[in-house]
């Protein structure tokens, strides 16, 4: 079984270097070079908390460990491919956004660099991406946000890009999925802190569009979660604020409890 799952993982690495051959892109920014890793280490670590490699062995049935790894490859091998094929040879990295004259494009961005300024201009087919590469909006940004961009040049001094990608790294978001135990739980606010290996301990906020299951996939109210469960959450991540929101999914696979062994018995 761990063998299988193991496999699993070499798979996504595999198909990780074959869409990085098959891009051919160059990576003339540091913060851009790093994209392809944080894939990389996000898939790394929910797979060895699945195998139970980082102490506590996920619950669920083989089948439904394999279609968990399944899904969770599949999912950031499309992420790779995506952040990939947007990227291009002109722009800039590392900019401070110094004024934002609307958040509905078109608009110009003014960012400023080593003390020299330039103008951004934002179009409707601008893509906006949070710094793990999911998708944003101007009403997310703020001044003093660093961001880095790609685009065209519309002048000869090159003051003026026409963006085509804007990836602000000061919005540290992304959605993805986190497996974890339940640590505390508020039930007024429906709300429960989920502490995991990898990220400690993250708050996650549940609304009237949450839904719940246990690991039959039968539905189940926010008040069955107990202390000590083992849930799968699957949200939106702000790692800067430790917070997951935007929660479409809960599994509960502590529920429904599995037999308890009787004196005696030989299994």
């Amino acid at each position: 079984m761990k063998n299988f799952l193991i496999f699993l993982l070499f798979t996504f690495y595999f198909s990780v270097f074959t869409l990085e051959a098959e891009a051919k892109i160059n990576w003339p920014w540091q913060q851009e070079q790093q994209t392809r890793q944080e894939v990389r280490e996000q898939v790394q670590e929910e797979v060895q908390e699945q195998l139970g490699l980082t102490g506590t062995p996920s619950p669920g049935t083989p089948k439904e460990i394999r279609q968990q790894i399944r899904e969770q490859v599949q999912e950031k091998v499309q992420e790779l491919k995506d952040k990939l094929s947007w990227w291009l040879p002109f722009g800039f990295n590392q900019v401070e956004i110094v004024s934002i004259p609307g958040v509905t494009p078109p608009t110009d961005l003014g960012v400023s660099k080593d003390g020299k300024s330039f103008i951004v201009k934002v179009t409707e087919k601008t893509l906006l991406l949070r710094k793990f590469g999911g998708k944003s909006s101007l009403s997310e940004f703020s001044v003093g946000d660093i961001i880095s961009v790609r685009g065209k040049w519309l002048d000869e001094e090159k003051t003026i890009l026409e963006s085509r990608v804007i990836r602000n790294v000061s919005i540290q978001k992304r959605k993805g999925t986190f497996w974890g135990t339940v640590k505390s739980i508020d039930l007024g606010a429906k709300s429960f802190v989920l502490t995991s290996v990898q990220r400690g301990d993250q708050s996650v906020s549940t609304d009237g569009n949450t839904k719940i299951v246990n690991r039959r996939e039968e539905p189940i109210s926010f008040e069955d979660l107990l202390l000590g469960h083992r849930v799968r959450v699957s949200g939106l991540w702000d790692s800067k604020l430790g917070k997951i929101t935007e929660v479409t999914r809960i599994k509960d696979w502590s529920l429904p409890p599995g037999p308890t062994p009787t004196a005696g018995s030989t299994d």
